[in-house]
């Protein structure tokens, strides 16, 4: 699998449970990578690869959004629906697949939080 963008080839390489395989990043983007991360980038297994716009522009579908970061990495396990479906960990379930329109998604979304769907940032943005 390859992600690609700031803030998911961050998250991938934040979460100690993702394998992370190949980075192709610009000098720009590898610099403000590890500045966002705390210089903290080196893990096991992963090659970094310096390359221009094109280059890393190249490993993915025309007209995506990259950033100057293409990440390979390996799916996280799958969990079962029930092990998804934990109450304590998730009260509410919201799945969406394949929305087109923006206004449908806000449909679902104020649907959502009228049945009070809970937020990843509750805990940490009960303000939010």
């Amino acid at each position: 699998m390859r992600l690609y963008g700031v803030h998911p080839v961050a998250a991938a390489l934040s979460n100690p449970n993702r394998i992370c395989h190949k980075l192709a990043a610009t000098s720009q983007a590898l610099k403000g990578l590890r500045e966002r991360l705390d210089g903290d980038l080196e893990r096991d297994g992963l090659v970094i690869t310096e390359a221009s716009r094109d280059e890393v522009a190249g490993l993915l579908d025309p007209g995506a959004i990259h950033q100057g970061l293409a990440l390979d990495v390996a799916s996280l396990p799958r969990l079962s629906f029930d092990e998804v479906c934990i109450a304590e960990r998730a009260p509410r379930l919201l799945l969406i697949d394949r929305v087109n329109d923006p206004q449908n998604l806000g449909a679902v979304i104020r649907a959502a939080a009228a049945f009070e769907a809970a937020r990843p940032w509750n805990d940490a943005r009960p303000d939010l």
